[in-house]
């Protein structure tokens, strides 16, 4: 809508001046934030309890939902109540190990 295409050329505009724009690593978040985080090649025997303790440090927690794969591998979907302690624990945890 019009008002959406006026935020985006004020955007634009600072990012031309110098300020923060569309290449900014923090815009990824911004523009494709959700409060679900994917978390993959996790263990097949891992479980949510294990996952909490994980990722409760970032916010409250409303749902993990584990996906097993065949015989080895699962992955697992986060969803925080506030999309802010989605982006910071995508932002603290991305690419890390976790486990014991």
């Amino acid at each position: 809508d019009e008002q959406e295409e006026r935020s985006f050329h004020r955007y634009k505009r600072r990012s031309d001046a110098g300020g923060p724009g569309f290449n900014s690593a923090d815009d990824v978040y911004q523009f494709n934030a959700t409060r679900t985080i994917f978390v993959g090649n996790i263990e097949r025997n891992t479980n949510s309890a294990e996952l909490k303790r994980m990722f409760e440090r970032y916010g409250e927690i409303v749902d993990i939902d584990i996906k097993k794969q065949g015989t080895n591998g699962a992955y697992a979907f986060i969803q925080y109540l506030d999309i802010t302690h989605a982006v910071d624990a995508k932002k603290q945890m991305n690419r890390s190990l976790a486990g014991p």
